[in-house]
């Protein structure tokens, strides 16, 4: 039943079963490429990924299932900390907890879902994330 939280299983060459250990363990070896200016959004997925061991079984890119490491990757650690930036200011606009009415509690309880959706989605241009916004 726990199976999936529980580190990945290795075949018997050693390598991971998993694509997230797989992705994880090729990008903290390729950690000082990309850390001072990234690799660019556009080259990640057209050559980047693969050349460095993130892709699937297929051969296809994979993203990092992680949006904070993946604007890393993109744009390094200026990317990154602008990125922290804004989400840190998107949640000081909201209205201050405990609220009197429940619009906008409603609106604080999507933001904090739509961070912590943020932690495991690689895709920062989706409109979930835009919708939480438009409020």
């Amino acid at each position: 039943m726990f199976a999936r939280f529980s580190p990945a299983a290795t075949k018997e060459s050693g390598e991971s079963e998993d694509a997230r250990v797989k992705v994880y363990s090729a990008l903290i070896k390729a950690f000082p490429e990309y850390c001072l200016t990234g690799v660019g959004a556009g080259n990640y997925y057209r050559s980047w990924a693969s050349t460095h061991g993130v892709r699937n079984k297929a051969g296809f890119p994979l993203g990092t299932h992680n949006s904070v490491l993946q604007v890393l990757v993109y744009w390094g650690i200026a990317g990154v900390t602008i990125y922290i930036a804004m989400l840190w200011l998107a949640y000081r606009s909201l209205p201050p907890i405990p609220a009197a009415n429940a619009t906008t509690l409603a609106l604080f309880g999507i933001t904090v879902a739509m961070g912590i959706r943020l932690l495991f989605a690689h895709q920062i241009y989706i409109k979930e994330f835009a919708s939480s916004l438009d409020c």
